[in-house]
Parts: structure tokens; sequence; C-alpha cells
């Protein structure tokens, strides 16, 4: 009897075990998104619909203009072109980070992070072979050339439709390629 009951706990232990293990490694698995939120890509921890105001200018540091403005600039690697940050009700939406040849930043990182972009945008910059690549679902953006690994501006935003990303950032560019007016 002594036998049977230590071999039914050494079972029970294991069995105990198991689902202990299993629960903790599926619960380690899972992303953490705050209910009611989509999130997309960051810049430097700072998730554009979840982080605020006060978030980037703890992550960020002082900002170059007035704190309380929805628009922040905050000093990028770049002397003339500060990185920008859009707030809406305190919480961030858009990000736009200036990028220098100091960032090793290009747009192979870029692609072999988040694949090719979904849409290509032409805007002031095209006629120099600058076009926008837009990945609206997974919330980034990227200022490059077309045949250059070259990244001028990464935009983090949250992930959206394509046209509400036209309407609400990208007013400037356009779907077709205009050499002149």
């Amino acid at each position: 009897m002594k036998k049977h009951l230590l071999t039914v706990l050494i079972i029970f232990f294991i069995l105990v075990s198991a689902i202990t293990i299993i629960i903790f490694v599926r619960s380690r698995s899972k992303p953490i998104v705050q209910s009611g939120t989509t999130t997309g890509a960051g810049y430097k921890s700072l998730v554009p619909g979840v982080s605020t105001k006060q978030d980037a200018i703890k992550i960020l540091g002082t900002p170059l203009n007035d704190p309380s403005s929805d628009t922040l600039t905050f000093r990028s690697n770049n002397p003339n072109i500060p990185n920008k940050v859009v707030a809406d009700t305190d919480k961030v939406v858009l990000i736009k980070e200036i990028v220098t040849a100091k960032d090793n930043k290009t747009t192979n990182d870029i692609t072999d992070k988040y694949g090719a972009a979904s849409y290509t945008l032409y805007g002031p910059d095209s006629i120099n072979g600058f076009n926008l690549y837009v990945y609206p679902d997974k919330g980034i953006a990227y200022l490059g050339h077309i045949k250059e690994p070259i990244v001028l501006e990464i935009w983090y935003f949250q992930p959206t439709s394509t046209e509400d990303f036209k309407t609400r950032w990208a007013t400037e560019y356009s779907e077709t390629l205009r050499l002149t007016d």
C-alpha cells in the first residue's frame, strides 16, 4: 500500500511540475499589449499610442522647445535638424528620428527587420531619390534613398491604414512621382 501511495505521489508531483512549466513558458512567450491599444515600432523604448510626453522627456532629455507644446523637439546627431515627438492629449502619436551616418542605420536594417515596405510615397525629396517607405500595419516609415542604403528619417506611429497615415502624417507626399510642379 505504501509503495502504491509513493508511486501515486511521484506521478502527481511530476504532473504538477510539468503543468507549472508549461504555464510559465506560455506566459513568457506572449507579448504584453495594453488593452485597447495596438502597438507598433518604437524609438528608444518610446511607443506611439502607449508612451506619454513625460516618458519622452524622461528618455530623450530636456526638449529644445517649450515642453507644454504638442510637438517637442530633441537633439539629434544632426546639429541642424532635431528629432520630433508629437503628442495628442499627452500620448505620443508620432516620433520622427533624424538619422545621420553616426547612427549607423541603413535601409537594409529596416528591411531586414520589417521586410519590404507596403507602400512608397513620393514627396519633396523624391527628385533626389529619397522616398517615404511606409509600413502602416507596423507603425514605421522611413525616408530613404531608392538605390543606396541611406536613411534620412525614421517615423514611428501607431499602426494604421495607409489612407489615415497619408491624411495625418504625410500630406506632402503622394503615390505618384512628380518631378516638376
